[in-house]
């Protein structure tokens, strides 16, 4: 029988002031077994790429390399597996997702080995190592690192999908729109070791709940399947509407091992976004903390002003030749610029290469396959050269490399009225790139676009790191060679 509350206890799972429960923190639970079964992946590609190395020496000869031999390579390759790895990094191969579709995977992988052998055979060109003929063992080494790499993923999937036992995940509270998402969505739970099997709902849930997945209208269904070990995690709803019955039987179940986590850090955590559904303005006073990210935001600016010059060094020989291009595919200006809004909402003037027509172009939102792009605009968009010149609103101060796409002052009036916190996006300064860019797709300024790209947006805001940025701008990198921007 569960313990007879102290009527003088504020019992508050968000809080944490229930003795004995600690609900993780977004920042602490979000990322954590996401980030462990990254590492995992990227430990057992290096075991492979030592592997590959010695098996191509050991073909190459024909015998067991001698430790000299080995020793030779090693001093060498050792920097050369760093780079494979930060190919394997840019194509998106330690995105969980990728590990666990054959088809993304082969191709993905493919590509990032041709690069990455690329850049090797670069090395040796500029680097003559005595006592290594890059050559034959190269070949070598990239055909059965491949191989290797390949069948370790396949295996890895399929001892996470066959073998590992997943968490077994309860819902106690109203059901609402984030716990429809992750339940219609069990191969991403999957993928991080979880599986939802309860719902407890008191009753006031009529949706069908998919195959594998209980409902119970009391405790003592949920408190069973803990005891049993089938449910070891319990997500939170809104507790502020749970009975004190509800409560009392969670903390009793802490006995029998109950692990707790709030819905808004669980649904981050599978799908690395916010749930707008399930914040209020005391989401922002708990998790938004700018002060604490001072160090950061220096340091972030100094990053920018860095690259944002080497950029410029880089690219402006080609200046002359993409404007010649753009005069001779279009007539009009080579650049286009446009107000914007900046950091706490203040205006600035960002910078483009032209992409669009100028005749007929009533100056409105782009919307997909809009037919006032140029075919050498469509490029430009494609490859992100039309964003090259805001690398000079980089240096201005206006925008980073990373952060929320910068919106135009009169559509973010209309979408500050029809979606809640729109604003408070541009807590931070707007990005040339950002979380919801890379997220794979296209989002126009629609109410509906918008309401997902704030997701992406708010998480971004949330969980600023260097980490994060770092992230964000190697899946640009692979946007861009993939010709898949916007």
């Amino acid at each position: 029988m569960p313990v007879a509350a102290d009527p003088k206890v504020r019992y508050s799972f968000r809080q944490r002031k229930i003795p004995g429960i600690r609900v993780p923190t977004g920042k602490s639970g979000a990322m954590t077994e996401r980030k462990r079964k990254q590492v995992l992946v990227a430990a057992l590609d290096l075991v492979f790429l030592y592997a590959s190395l010695y098996l191509a020496l050991l073909m190459r000869k024909g015998i067991a390399p001698s430790s000299a031999d080995w020793q030779t390579h090693i001093r060498v390759f050792r920097f050369i597996f760093i780079w494979w790895v930060i190919c394997f990094y840019t194509a998106g191969l330690y995105n969980l997702a990728v590990i666990f579709d054959r088809g993304t995977l082969a191709r993905r992988l493919a590509w990032s080995a041709i690069a990455a052998t690329l850049g090797t055979v670069v090395v040796f060109y500029v680097y003559k190592a005595p006592g290594i003929f890059p050559k034959t063992v190269l070949a070598l080494f990239a055909g059965t690192s491949v191989g290797l790499i390949y069948f370790g993923r396949r295996v890895y999937a399929k001892i996470q999908t066959s073998v590992v036992r997943k968490r077994g995940v309860a819902f106690v509270g109203r059901v609402n729109s984030s716990v429809r998402e992750l339940l219609a969505a069990p191969r991403n739970l999957e993928r991080l070791g979880y599986e939802f099997r309860l719902v407890l709902d008191n009753g006031n849930c009529e949706d069908e709940l998919p195959a594998g997945v209980s409902r119970c209208a009391d405790g003592d269904a949920l408190a069973r399947a803990v005891k049993s070990g089938e449910i070891s995690l319990v997500l939170i709803g809104d507790e502020k509407s749970m009975s004190d019955e509800t409560r009392r039987l969670l903390f009793d179940l802490l006995e029998a091992g109950a692990s707790y986590s709030g819905l808004f850090n669980f649904y981050e955590r599978i799908f690395r976004k916010t749930p707008l559904e399930d914040i209020d303005e005391t989401w922002f006073l708990d998790n938004i903390d700018l002060m604490s990210k001072k160090p950061y935001i220096a340091v972030k600016r100094l990053i920018d002003v860095t690259l944002a010059v080497g950029f410029l060094l880089l690219t402006l020989p080609l200046w002359p030749f993409l404007a010649l291009a753009i005069r001779i595919d279009s007539p009009g200006p080579v650049f286009f610029s446009q107000v914007r809004l900046g950091r706490l909402a203040k205006p600035f003037r960002m910078v483009k290469f032209r992409t669009m027509r100028v005749d007929g172009n009533h100056q409105g939102p782009t919307a997909k396959d809009d037919a006032r792009i140029t075919r050498l605009g469509n490029l430009f968009r494609k490859s992100r050269l039309d964003e090259i010149p805001q690398l000079l609103n980089v240096l201005a101060g206006d925008m980073s490399f990373v952060g929320p796409r910068p919106e135009r002052p009169e559509l973010a009036r209309q979408l500050e009225r029809d979606v809640p916190y729109y604003k408070q996006r541009l807590l931070v300064k707007p990005g040339v790139t950002g979380w919801d860019q890379v997220s794979g797709e296209y989002h126009s300024p629609s109410r509906a676009d918008t309401f997902k790209k704030l997701q992406a947006d708010l998480y971004y805001v949330k969980n600023l790191s260097l980490s994060l940025d770092v992230s964000i701008l190697f899946k640009t990198v692979f946007t861009v060679l993939g010709a898949s921007g916007r």
